[in-house]
């Protein structure tokens, strides 16, 4: 465990990587504005209704590198018709990528991270005892039909 400016040579060498900034709480209640002594400021609404905008964002980085890597993985790693287990891919991305965290990527587990990835097929295997397994894949390129 060390802070995010750690050397990258010292964080390769380690199994696992912690950063400390990972374990910093957020505040639990919101910062609630001093009450003033002057008259409320009442608000207008709005005389045309808010547009949605959509914007297209560039992936990060870090984002970038784990795509990298689960692409890599899935090619190196044992399958099954196709499809590869998401602990095999853990331990891959373990070995390769020691700071990786799925709080970086917004989810719990890895699990979490990899059902957000659009470029990944998902199949959730029932098994005994009512758990399931997940298996990821490559999605297929999307061929267009000739007529």
């Amino acid at each position: 465990m060390a802070s995010a400016k750690t050397p990258q040579p010292f964080v390769s060498a380690c199994d696992s990587f912690l950063h400390t900034e990972c374990l910093r709480r957020e505040p639990d209640t919101p910062a609630v504005a001093k009450p003033s002594s002057k008259s409320p400021v009442v608000k207008k609404p709005p005389s045309k209704p808010p547009t949605e905008t959509v914007t297209l964002v560039k992936p990060t980085k870090a984002q970038r590198q784990l795509r990298s890597h689960i692409l890599n993985a899935l090619n190196e790693l044992p399958q099954t018709d196709g499809w590869t287990a998401l602990s095999a891919l853990g331990s891959y991305l373990k070995k390769k990528m020691p700071g990786f965290t799925p709080a970086d990527h917004g989810a719990s587990k890895l699990g979490g991270v990899i059902q957000q990835l659009e470029y990944l097929d998902k199949w959730q295997r029932p098994v005994k005892g009512g758990s399931v397994h997940l298996y990821v894949r490559k999605k297929a390129r999307e061929t267009a039909n000739a007529s």
